[in-house]
């Protein structure tokens, strides 16, 4: 249960709100209420899965441009906007992109090959490299983390479970890692 107090009174177990001023016992429950109501919170901050989709986007056109794939533009947007969803994102956009570039030039079917082996090793670079650092970073996850929970969250949920592995996992974290450091301060070891 969450107490609120005045500001002016002195409780060493409290958290602040910066908007109102009031504060609120540090307890488990309270500490939960701060990550899903304070304005940092992780699943209202989708700005570094677009910013990774972006990043994918970018650098399929690129790719594209070098190896002189047909519809670049329109097929780098299609595998951007389908990298929303983590890890497997490429995967369901590489559908309908290789059928697109199959009709571009039916006489040319290994295109269709090479263009799938280009999306495979460019999903590589984006889940081993660019993912665990742009989404891990800015969510204060380390990279091993973030692939461990898109994993367990597939293999529990299915597609909803990817797409909130990530940032459930970040809570869930968060509150491992404050319980451990309240806990080593309360037994005067250094914490670093």
């Amino acid at each position: 249960m969450l107490i609120a107090t005045n500001k002016n009174s002195t409780e060493n177990n409290a958290h602040v709100y910066p908007q109102t001023g009031l504060k609120v016992k540090r307890s488990i429950v309270a500490r939960s209420h701060l990550y899903f109501y304070e304005p940092h919170h992780y699943l209202m901050k989708p700005f570094p899965q677009l910013l990774e989709s972006l990043i994918v986007g970018v650098l399929c056109f690129f790719g594209m441009l070098i190896f002189k794939f047909p519809y670049v533009m329109l097929v780098s947007v299609i595998i951007g906007a389908t990298n929303i969803i983590p890890m497997v994102g490429p995967f369901i956009g590489t559908v309908p992109a290789s059928f697109i570039i199959l009709m571009a030039d039916i006489s040319e079917p290994t295109q269709v090959l090479w263009f799938i082996v280009f999306i495979i090793i460019l999903q590589q670079l984006e889940s081993n490299l660019i993912y665990p650092r742009v989404v891990g970073s800015s969510l204060g996850l380390p990279g091993f983390w973030v692939i461990f929970a898109i994993t367990i969250g597939g293999n529990f949920m299915g597609l909803p479970g990817i797409i909130l592995g990530v940032p459930s996992a970040a809570a869930l974290y968060k509150l491992i890692r404050e319980a451990t450091y309240k806990r080593l301060e309360q037994k005067d070891l250094k914490i670093e």
